[in-house]
């Protein structure tokens, strides 16, 4: 059985290596952009769950991209975990996210809280020898 793809996008080079990594080590097949994907179909890359997270340095990027989810097609039912720093998020836009069909977890976030969504979304990985390249254009 293949395993699930998950599509990491977030800014920070260290995170995005550290999400790479944790769910690779999950048996996770792992993409990874380090920003929105204007012109990337996201629908063809086929993941079973986005992290995304929603601020590209100073902009609320991420907020673009998940309404750009929602609106296209074929991406619209993928599954997202939004992971944010920003506190205030998870008090005030918890509701707002949860109506785009976005989960929320704050960074920093427990290891076993963020695997356990990652597995109620996709399943247990399944230990893939490789990863899919990265998306980003570094």
């Amino acid at each position: 059985m293949p395993s699930s793809r998950i599509l990491v996008i977030e800014d920070d080079p260290d995170l995005s290596v550290l999400f790479h990594d944790i769910l690779k080590e999950e048996g996770y097949r792992v993409l990874t952009a380090s920003g929105p994907l204007d012109s990337v179909d996201i629908s063809q890359l086929r993941p079973r769950l986005i992290v995304l997270d929603l601020w590209f340095g100073n902009k609320a990027g991420g907020w673009d991209q998940l309404h750009q989810l929602r609106a296209t097609p074929g991406a619209r039912d993928i599954p997202v975990l939004v992971c944010t720093a920003d506190s205030r998020v998870a008090e005030n836009a918890t509701s707002c996210l949860r109506s785009l069909d976005a989960d929320v977890i704050l960074k920093p976030f427990d290891l076993d809280d963020f695997l356990g969504r990652v597995a109620a979304t996709c399943g247990p990985g399944t230990r893939a020898p490789t990863s899919a390249p990265s998306l980003s254009a570094d």
